[in-house]
């Protein structure tokens, strides 16, 4: 069993001094001394010339480092239990609530949080009557009497996207872009500050300049 590594592990390990790689893969020996290297051979070859460096055979048997894994001794004296999985990898599942979960709680159950403040329930309850439940979708009714479906948050790029870069593309600005995503029924309460910034950060919009 080779040693296996890359430029940055090998590069890493490097301290100034002289560097000797115990390995059983012989070919290695003779990288640095080929006259007439393939293209692909000669770009591993320059970057190892960098160090000072050199290779020594060793046995497979012998090189207990390289043959860690397959050197255990797996038997009825000793047994050796690999698990598949990491410790802590439940971790990495985050949840969040959408952005109108509260909203959806209250005109459904009547719960609101209640780790609210006297101030923070007042502007609640002024913002909830504009709303209305339609399961499974929340609308909510704007001043020109038309009832927009309020999209979550996974959803938001895609609807900007749509109507900025895709069918309904017109690379137009952040408020055109917001606009456009009202008049076809659709609201979240940060609508314009994404809109603004999904068209601020949009590669092709930025390399676009004015003709000199």
């Amino acid at each position: 069993m080779a040693v296996i590594f890359t430029l940055e592990k090998f590069r890493a390990y490097l301290t100034g001094s002289h560097v000797i790689v115990y390995t059983d893969h012989s070919a290695l020996k003779h990288l640095l001394s080929m006259k007439d290297a393939k293209p692909r051979l000669v770009r591993w070859i320059l970057p190892v010339q960098e160090f000072d460096h050199e290779f020594r055979d060793k046995k497979g048997s012998e090189n207990l480092v390289a043959n860690h894994l397959s050197s255990i001794i797996c038997g009825r004296e000793s047994e050796s239990q690999i698990f598949e999985y990491f410790p802590d990898e439940q971790l990495f599942i985050v949840h969040s609530d959408t952005w109108f979960a509260n909203i959806v709680n209250y005109i459904v159950f009547g719960r609101i949080p209640e780790e609210w403040t006297k101030n923070d329930q007042d502007r609640f309850f002024h913002l909830v009557k504009f709303f209305a439940w339609d399961d499974p979708y929340l609308l909510k009714y704007y001043s020109d009497q038309n009832f927009r479906r309020c999209v979550p948050d996974h959803e938001i790029r895609s609807v900007l996207s749509f109507y900025h870069d895709q069918a309904c593309r017109g690379h137009f600005t952040g408020k055109k872009t917001a606009t456009k995503v009202l008049q076809c029924g659709f609201y979240w309460a940060t609508l314009f500050r994404d809109s603004f910034e999904y068209c601020k950060h949009y590669s092709r919009c930025q390399q676009l300049g004015r003709i000199s």
